[in-house]
């Protein structure tokens, strides 16, 4: 037998016991499949192929699969029970998918048994297997995120003969918390079977589950693309979520953010590459020098998290050889944008590509920067209550500060312009997912607790002092709005650079001003762009601003947080920060 040296079986057996506990420590994850082909009316091609290759997939991905073929009512109704008790014993993940026929009857989704004698539309709720069974299941388990995948949308003859049914499925609405419903198809309209083995819908979700560390959301819209694409639009999937936390279908040991972005740069090179693996110590960060108009310094530098990136910075010239707003680069990634869990106006929660680097004002614009517009354009100075210089701009409205971006680009012969909502929020997160890019709760004091803050500050009780003093000296002051402890009796804005940037870069990003963005106000992002394009329309008399003030509550300076704002509106609490194309320019660069 063949002996190794005492370091290599310590070194082994080590990394096996590591493996070990990685498999330990991994959700467990169960699914259910039924795919219903040989109906007597109307058989279908496809769901038992879709069935079983899927089946075949889940397992290579670590899923616990019980797989039904050809089920009548009896069978998927006893899978359905046998799932959830699966589900209660072993928690974690639980993931559920139909291929067959389905109808909708008053709103509500049926799918149909193999063996299904019905005639009448009252007979559905006798004879067939409505979804909310399996809803209630998962409910009734409480384990930690399920999946419902629908690809039941296959044109059904039924339909014709009954009064209130339509074509396709229903959208399920208010869904339990942690569930994410996949339709092969929009709702009310039909899927095709497919000609090859496999449905359009299963073909892509069965390669696309396969990507290596891409999150749920991303992976659903990689198949909503595919199908599009190979149906040349006939076909468009859906999908609803309330998920509060993330998932992989697939994914190496080592945790992958959201945001699958990277950039990394030392002295000698500014091009974009991937992180290095062994992280970067953030005492050799290179960090953004505080601008030129700066009066007030950071009282201690922001230490960035040992996976984030280096800093490229760079300003433009003007005309009269003074600089222009310092940028920084950020870099092009995917992200999840919006929240089904907070305000209406943030659903719902949809995947955005933003697809090339672009430069945005590390500092929301300040008097200074924008009193040289003023003056050179003659237009008059906006009101100050709290001092120019170093102050984020106030009192001017979205059609102000459009017109600075428009001579900016004329100053430096570059495209400057507002960013649009997604950009605004990607930059905001800086590759974070939680509710703030700090983290997910404000840097509270224990002698005072949150709902007391307003009542405290309205009364100006002693006991507020002693908390923005202790948060203060331990550096836990992380932004300016009403419950963050930057002010105490009167709110006001605060220099441009106070406070820790985010690992982007970015100082204010929350709260201070609220800031503009270039997209008109809508209500919601059903319909939203995938992309960084900003949402227009014609007599658009309300833009969007994002990110709260200084007297915004701690549950309106969110990533995520949105309101609407008329275009001629001036307030004092509101600024901007701009957005710069990437390309070639005349501009002096700091590392």
């Amino acid at each position: 037998m063949r002996s190794f040296p005492k370091h290599q079986f310590l070194a082994a057996l080590l990394g096996l016991l590591i493996s070990f506990n990685d498999l330990r420590a991994e959700p467990a994850r169960t699914a259910l499949i039924i795919g219903n082909s040989h109906y007597l009316h109307a058989p279908l091609k496809n769901p038992q192929n879709d069935a079983n290759d899927l089946a075949n997939t889940l397992t290579t991905l670590g899923f616990n699969v019980m797989l039904h073929i050809d089920a009548d009512q009896r069978q998927m109704e006893q899978a359905i029970d046998q799932f959830e008790d699966q589900l209660k014993k072993r928690s974690g993940i639980g993931l559920f998918y139909y291929a067959g026929h389905g109808i909708q009857s008053q709103g509500t989704n049926y799918l149909l048994p193999i063996n299904n004698a019905i005639e009448r539309e009252r007979d559905l709720r006798y004879d067939a297997v409505d979804v909310g069974r399996i809803i209630s299941a998962m409910e009734f388990a409480s384990n930690d995120l399920n999946i419902i995948i629908l690809d039941a949308c296959r044109n059904n003859p039924l339909t014709r003969s009954f009064r209130s049914s339509t074509r396709g499925l229903a959208r399920l609405n208010n869904t339990p918390k942690g569930l994410l419903i996949a339709y092969s198809t929009s709702p009310g309209e039909v899927a095709l079977d497919g000609d090859g083995r496999n449905s359009p819908y299963a073909k892509s979700l069965i390669h696309a589950i396969q990507t290596k560390n891409q999150h749920v959301l991303l992976t659903f819209q990689a198949i909503a693309n595919a199908v599009q694409s190979e149906t040349k639009g006939a076909q468009v999937p859906w999908i609803s979520s309330s998920l509060t936390r993330n998932f992989f279908f697939s994914q190496t040991h080592e945790q992958q953010p959201i945001i699958t972005t990277t950039i990394a740069k030392t002295a000698n090179d500014s091009t974009l590459l991937k992180s290095p693996k062994q992280p970067t110590k953030p005492s050799t960060i290179a960090k953004p020098k505080p601008s030129l108009a700066a009066i007030e310094t950071i009282e201690k530098p922001y230490e960035l998290p040992q996976d984030q990136y280096h800093w490229k910075i760079q300003q433009d010239i003007l005309t009269d050889s003074s600089l222009g707003p310092k940028l920084v680069l950020i870099p092009a990634g995917e992200f999840i944008m919006g929240s089904d869990e907070t305000s209406k106006h943030e659903k719902p929660e949809h995947s955005v590509n933003i697809h090339r680097p672009f430069w945005v004002s590390i500092h929301e614009i300040s008097f200074q920067q924008y009193d040289l517009f003023s003056l050179q354009t003659q237009q008059r100075l906006p009101k100050a209550q709290w001092g120019r210089g170093p102050q984020p701009v106030i009192n001017v409205s979205w059609q102000d500060a459009h017109a600075y971006t428009l001579w900016l680009s004329e100053q430096t012969g570059r495209n400057y312009r507002l960013p649009s909502e997604s950009e605004w929020e990607y930059f905001a997160r800086a590759t974070t997912t939680s509710r703030y890019y700090w983290g997910n709760e404000l840097a509270q004091c224990s002698a005072l607790p949150l709902s007391r803050i307003d009542q405290s500050r309205g009364f100006q009780k002693n006991e507020i002092h002693p908390c923005a003093q202790t948060l203060k000296q331990k550096q836990r002051i992380l932004a300016n709005c009403r419950h963050c402890f930057s002010w105490v009796k009167t709110g006001k804005t605060f220099p441009v650079n106070s406070y820790q940037p985010n690992a982007f870069g970015l100082f204010n990003a929350l709260g201070n001003v609220a800031e503009y963005t270039q997209d008109c106000w809508r209500p919601n992002y059903y319909g939203a762009p995938s992309d960084h394009s900003a949402y227009e329309r014609n007599n658009c008399s309300q833009r969007v601003v994002r990110g709260g003030h200084w007297n915004s509550a701690h549950n309106e300076i969110q990533v995520t947080s949105r309101q609407p704002v008329k275009i001629s509106t001036k307030s004092d609490q509101v600024g901007f920060r701009v957005v710069r194309e990437n390309e070639r320019s005349n501009h002096k660069t700091d590392f």
